[in-house]
């Protein structure tokens, strides 16, 4: 990245910006497959924790899903967060963003209740993670 770039984005240390078309690299087009938009409202809810640092995106991802049940349609990080100021020695912040949706309702908020919790008992059983 041009440093008259990173200078006005804040940035301080060197930064790359690659961006990889993947379907030109193999040399073939995927076709296009839409969706209709979904006919019920999703109901979003985060959940923040510290967790081991080497825990990777993928691992957090898996215990997320298998705790929310049948109601996650998504899961998202919101945050990544190391500044070793603040967090706690060998420990990083995660901030996740969770979607949950019904197909043939709208949720109630009992229901989004019941599966978030589910998820923050789930965090709360592993002894590496404290909910924040």
């Amino acid at each position: 990245m041009h440093p008259r770039i990173r200078r006005a984005l804040g940035l301080e240390q060197p930064a790359v910006y690659v961006e990889v078309k993947l379907d030109a690299v193999e040399g073939r087009r995927q076709p296009i497959h839409s969706v209709p938009p979904p006919r019920f409202p999703a109901v979003t809810r985060d959940v923040s924790f510290w967790i081991d640092v080497a825990a990777t995106a993928d691992e957090q991802r898996a215990v997320l899903a298998s705790a929310a049940g049948p109601l996650l349609r998504d899961v998202a990080v919101l945050e990544d967060y190391r500044d070793p100021k603040y967090t706690p020695a060998g420990k990083k912040g995660m901030l996740w963003s969770l979607t949950y949706r019904a197909d043939d309702r709208t949720l109630t908020d009992a229901e989004v209740d019941a599966a978030h919790a589910g998820v923050v008992a789930a965090l709360k059983a592993r002894p590496s993670i404290v909910i924040r």
